[in-house]
This record gives C-alpha cells, structure tokens and sequence, in this order.
C-alpha cells in the first residue's frame, strides 16, 4: 500500500501537481508521523501542519484543485466545498455516505486499491471536473435537507 501512495505521489509531483498532505488523526494513530515518510520525495510535496484544526483544513481544502482522501472527513469537507475528489474507502461509512448521496462512483476501495487503478481513476476526475462540480451543485441540497431532518427527528426523540 505504502507503494501504491508513493508511486501516485510521484506521478501527482511529475505531472505538476502540488501535492499537499494532510493528516487527520494525531495522538497514538498519528497521520503526521505515517504521512512524513513521504516527504522529501519531491519538491512539490508539503505536509500541512498539524496546528490546523477542522475548519482551517475545510477551508485549505476547499483552495485545492481536487483531493484524494482516505479520512472520512477530509472527503466530507471536499464534497462540502465542491473540491472533485476520490475517497480511499476503508471502512462502511464512507462507502455508506458515497453510496447514499448518489457519488459512489468517486470511491475506490482500500482492498482493491492499485497504481493505475487510482492514476486512471484520477485523470478521469480531471477530464470530468466541472462534471462533478455540478453533480455537487445537486447533491449538497439533498444532503443538506437529510441532516436537516435527522436534527428535527433526535428534537422529537428527546
């Protein structure tokens, strides 16, 4: 796996792609730590500080061409903020999340995950970006009035 990320950075880093890595979790499972193997690959590679928290990395996300996450909130806040992205998925809900806003196709699978696989699979998201965008422009409405209404069901709860 650390080869398959390696190998997409590089060609991220070759064909002119700033690549920004950014961690997510930090304590005993420590993004920063895993993703610093990384640096230093290429000059085109930074590692965000860890002094972000959530919604300065939202925001930071949000200035990004396009983003490949494997954290479920990193992709949350791409799909919030209309950034085209491609969901590393590893656990049920990311693949719950992508399957029930109509975005499935924008996920690949940990297990399967594969070198070309993933650059195919990003070069397709660069042709089809304003696709997405406006795939984005339809589905955050949607998603917007389903946690909307999951508030106003746990108000009837309690």
């Amino acid at each position: 796996l650390n080869l398959v990320y390696q190998d997409f950075i590089n060609y991220l880093a070759n064909n002119n792609f700033k690549v920004l890595l950014i961690p997510q979790l930090f304590g005993f499972q420590n993004d920063y730590d895993y993703l610093n193997k990384f640096n230093g690959m290429s000059k085109n590679i930074e590692i965000l500080s860890t002094e972000f928290d959530c919604d300065e990395q939202k925001k930071i996300i949000s200035k990004l061409y396009a983003f490949v996450g494997v954290r479920y909130h990193s992709n949350i806040f791409a799909i919030m903020t209309k950034v085209p992205n491609i969901s590393i998925i590893y656990e049920n809900k990311m693949e719950g999340f992508l399957k029930d806003s109509g975005l499935k196709n924008l996920g690949l699978n940990l297990y399967d995950l594969d070198t070309n696989i993933l650059i195919k699979k990003f070069e397709k998201l660069c042709i089809n970006r304003d696709t997405i965008i406006k795939l984005y422009d339809k589905v955050l409405p949607i998603l917007e009035k389903k946690s909307l209404s999951s508030f106003d069901s746990l108000d009837n709860i309690i």
